[in-house]
């Protein structure tokens, strides 16, 4: 019987032979590591982030709304928001809401006609931003933690670049504020708000954006108060 060689010779021995008849030795095995894996903490303060800075920015955007039941039922629509701080305004889910500078619109249709509460006081701007990311960092930091922040990448939305966050149910909530999973895509130029979708045991809600308009002023905020 042939005595066995040490294994490192063994190999020194294969790759000559393998040069000796025409053949290259075989390449040597490459590991290919992952990129670490972005730690929930920084993705959860990204998104927050991310959110403020769409509060701070200007835009009009006209969104494309489908909502689809699991009963069946759907509903289309076309949504336009504006972002002009302090002025922001929704119109086209029934009514149309938001502030003007320091006060407050609500209007909605009440058979076939536009009907408009009394106009009240808003919030300062600062504090109002400060409140709503006060609630939204309370979902999904402890102690309550509701929701865990997921990196969804880049994609495209519009035209425009976009970076997405997924925020994710972790915990037994009653009537989970954002379903059980919910989507965010932000223009990385400035953080306009280019799609989101909510996904609900009953159903999902899905708004993309079309068309993304840099410019307002004036006029376009008439425009959405003439819906009044």
């Amino acid at each position: 019987m042939a005595a066995l060689l040490p294994f490192p010779l063994l190999a020194v021995l294969t790759a000559a032979l393998g040069e000796e008849d025409g053949r290259p030795a075989p390449p040597p095995a490459v590991t290919i590591t992952a990129p670490p894996a972005v730690p929930e903490p920084v993705l959860r303060q990204e998104f927050l982030d991310a959110y403020e800075r769409s509060r701070r920015a200007t835009w009009l955007i006209t969104y494309d709304f489908t909502r689809r039941l699991r009963n069946g039922g759907a509903l289309d629509l076309t949504v336009f928001e504006l972002s002009r701080p302090p002025d922001h305004l929704i119109a086209g889910l029934g009514g149309l809401q938001g502030r003007v500078g320091e006060r407050e619109i609500v209007c909605g249709d009440v058979d076939g006609a536009t009907v408009c509460a009394p106009e009240g006081a808003a919030a300062p701007f600062e504090e109002a931003l400060a409140a709503d990311l006060s609630e939204l960092r309370d979902v999904l930091q402890p102690p309550a933690k509701w929701y865990a922040v997921e990196g969804g990448g880049e994609r495209e939305v519009a035209g425009e670049t976009a970076r997405c966050f997924t925020l994710r149910r972790v915990a037994a909530v009653f009537s989970p504020p954002y379903g059980e999973r919910a989507e965010y895509c932000f223009a990385t130029a400035d953080g306009a708000p280019l799609l989101n979708r909510v996904e609900r045991r009953e159903g999902a809600d899905h708004r993309q954006a079309r068309e993304v308009v840099r410019q307002v002023g004036d006029a376009e905020v008439a425009a959405f108060l003439s819906t009044e």
